[in-house]
């Protein structure tokens, strides 16, 4: 192990016939090579024990720092998808997400009630049937009287997103109907957006003094960068969710919905500078 540098980089295992077991990464590689020679069967997994059990070769590729290390890593195990590795030996597809809105629902009398339908997809071919999202924003937005958008359904796609916009969906739909619905209590939420991965087809018939065009709006803008200098613009809906924790709340609740909003919060400003679809790159 002494011959191992102390270096960030990646590191091979091979088995005695020079088949390659597995492939990893670490800002010090001499530390994290070493720690295999820890692995109990009483302490750690089987299919750990396994690995090291079969381990004959090891080598290893120095990087220029830590974060190069780990880009090196992702593009090795999906060229090369050791057969120890489980995690980011193949590319999950991105996700969408289609905002939808329709006239309405049946309410009372001949009053519709506006429905705003939010979809989380990844088949790419809803993309060819979704309105650009810069132009359903102009639409939204309205133009000249300010008149909204009109039409019985209207859908349009946000994305592509990273995988992990999965479990920040789960976060912005309780976030979205705690903001629609503040007087619904934490345990009244529906059973189907406290699950660790809410459900992906969510509709909502709104309140009166909400519009579904100014929702979906606000869902756009929330999502996308105005500048290319990587500033975002101060998005209202964040302002909203934010407004959401506050003093009044019991300890746990508020505890909850900081989690729930912070999760959103630190995607967006993940999101940096990358323009939504429909426009311009």
């Amino acid at each position: 192990m002494q011959t191992v540098p102390r270096e960030p980089g990646v590191y091979y295992f091979r088995d005695v016939a020079g088949k390659l077991l597995y492939v990893g990464q670490s800002h010090e590689l001499r530390k994290r090579v070493g720690s295999y020679r820890h692995i109990h069967p009483d302490r750690h997994p089987r299919r750990l024990v396994r690995l090291v059990h079969q381990v004959r070769q090891i080598e290893w590729e120095i990087c220029e720092s830590p974060e190069a290390a780990i880009e090196r890593e992702r593009v090795l195990l999906l060229e090369l998808r050791p057969g120890f590795n489980r995690a980011g030996v193949w590319k999950p597809p991105p996700w969408w997400l289609r905002v939808s809105l329709d006239t309405g629902v049946e309410g009372q009398g001949n009053d519709l009630s506006p429905l705003l339908r939010v979809d989380l997809c990844t088949d790419a071919s809803l993309i060819a049937n979704a309105a650009p999202v810069a132009a359903a924003m102009e639409d939204l937005v309205g133009e000249g009287s300010g008149s909204p958008l009109r039409a019985e359904r209207q859908s349009f796609l946000l994305g592509p997103f990273p995988s992990s916009f999965r479990w920040v969906h789960a976060a912005m739909l309780r976030c979205l109907h705690r903001w629609l619905f503040p007087e619904i209590p934490l345990h009244a939420l529906p059973a189907g957006l406290m699950r660790e991965k809410a459900l992906r087809q969510v509709a909502w018939a709104l309140p009166t003094t909400m519009t579904a065009e100014e929702v979906a709006r606000q869902i756009c803008e929330c999502f996308q960068v105005s500048s290319g200098d990587g500033d975002s613009t101060a998005s209202s809906l964040l302002s909203a969710f934010t407004s959401l924790v506050h003093d009044d709340l019991p300890p746990m609740e508020k505890e909850f919905w900081h989690s729930q909003v912070e999760a959103v919060v630190k995607f967006v400003e993940k999101l940096g500078g990358r323009p939504l679809k429909g426009e311009a790159q």
